[in-house]
């Protein structure tokens, strides 16, 4: 079987465009791929971020209460009376 010098030419250019396509379609997935790791996580962070916050906000809350339970002259004695927070 005998082709002329175009048609090797012509099956040479279609596997090497064959080729490059199966490499695109493996770049373009394992990029997908990484993007879903990277956005996973970045989600995580923003919710241990978020976590952070809410632990640090409630930090606060617990040191103003307990200063509001300390005595106010020498702020080392609780005081006698109770205080709470109502939550409705």
């Amino acid at each position: 079987m005998y082709f002329n010098f175009s048609d090797r030419i012509t099956r040479k250019l279609y596997f090497i465009l064959l080729y490059f396509d199966l490499l695109t379609r493996f770049e373009r997935k394992r990029i997908e791929e990484e993007l879903a790791i990277l956005n996973a996580r970045a989600s995580r962070a923003n919710a241990s971020n978020d976590c952070r916050h809410l632990v640090e906000k409630l930090q606060d809350e617990i040191d103003e209460y307990k200063a509001i339970l300390k005595c106010s002259v020498c702020h080392n004695r609780p005081k006698e009376v109770s205080i709470y927070k109502s939550i409705l």
